[in-house]
């Protein structure tokens, strides 16, 4: 209950104060005070499963504060990998020894972010081979479970497109964006009501033109 409390407080109060005028001084605190609290309680988090799965969840969402892409932030990428770079280290522990869908589809959702700061910073080696460990992870799942799981891996593939056109692999680029299409069509057209789905295939679909 005690965890439960803290955390929410740092993160809902980092919230409702994210949009106000000249809040980020206040932003970095509770960032600061945030860290400080998740590393003290990652101390006792070896034997408890529960515990181990509220910290990835909370490192990320710091991290998400400090620099992850698709959101505002403090535009502190260096301090966001390192909140991310424990998170991994927690997920892909419980990956390995719980072997939970659940546990896989979070760390490969976490690998897919992570490889998004790594092509902001320019890392597009890195980037790639991150991304392609999270492809590992969601292609087998996405194959025999749920859609939900699809529209994760069309993004993905978007995204590893995205990556190897940096890299000058416009073959590729080009064969990982049409399976990025497929998988985007496969899922809008079971999930009408998705706008979201239907901007990311349009996006797709535009960019094979």
């Amino acid at each position: 209950d005690l965890r439960d409390v803290a955390t929410s407080f740092l993160f809902d109060f980092h919230d409702a104060i994210a949009t106000l005028p000249g809040a980020t001084t206040a932003r970095e605190l509770v960032v600061e005070r945030a860290t400080r609290y998740l590393d003290s309680v990652a101390a006792e988090a070896e034997l408890d499963v529960a515990l181990q799965r509220e910290l990835a969840m909370a490192y990320t969402r710091l991290g998400d504060i400090q620099g992850g892409p698709g959101r505002g932030n403090l535009g502190k990428l260096k301090a966001a990998m390192a909140s991310y770079d424990k998170a991994l280290a927690l997920r892909r522990a419980l990956a390995t020894s719980r072997g939970e869908e659940a546990d896989i589809t979070s760390l490969a959702n976490l690998e897919m972010k992570v490889s998004r700061v790594l092509s902001v910073t320019g890392e597009w080696e890195r980037a790639e081979a991150t991304a392609r460990l999270a492809q590992a992870r969601l292609e087998p799942l996405a194959a025999v479970t749920t859609s939900d799981l699809r529209k994760a891996l069309a993004a993905l593939l978007s995204q590893i497109s995205y990556i190897e056109a940096r890299r000058g692999n416009d073959a590729g680029a080009l064969a990982d964006l049409r399976r990025a299409v497929a998988d985007g069509r496969a899922f809008s057209d079971a999930h009408p009501s998705d706008a979201a789905a239907h901007v990311n295939l349009a996006r797709d679909e535009t960019s094979l033109v």
